[in-house]
């Protein structure tokens, strides 16, 4: 987790948003990964593939990069505590936020 966050705060710097997708996307792996539970492995990644991340996604709110690094900051951080209540709850807060900033694009596009 650690270094794929070193890999994206770099793609940021470079501003290289395609590779910081990329990036983002192998984070989550690790921990969606490390369930060993293979039907869920496959239900979340059937979900997330769903899910079109688009540059347009990225620009909804000011700074989303930001908020979304320091989210896998506090995620790491907890796995590092090995709080396991607190690494669920910073995840589900992270994807409601995701699920937010979709809703958001969704009501944009409803309204051009």
């Amino acid at each position: 987790l650690k270094d794929y966050q070193s890999r994206m705060e770099e793609a940021v710097l470079q501003n290289d948003y395609e590779g910081w997708l990329v990036l983002n996307n192998k984070f989550h792996g690790v921990f969606v990964n490390k369930c060993n539970i293979q039907m869920l492995v496959e239900l979340i990644k059937e979900k997330v593939d769903r899910i079109p991340y688009s540059w347009v996604l990225l620009a909804i709110r000011p700074n989303p990069l930001k908020v979304y690094m320091e989210a896998h900051e506090r995620i790491i951080e907890a796995f590092i505590k090995k709080d396991a209540n607190l690494v669920r709850s910073l995840v589900e807060n992270h994807i409601s936020t995701d699920g937010e900033i979709l809703k958001e694009y969704m009501e944009k596009i409803a309204l051009a």
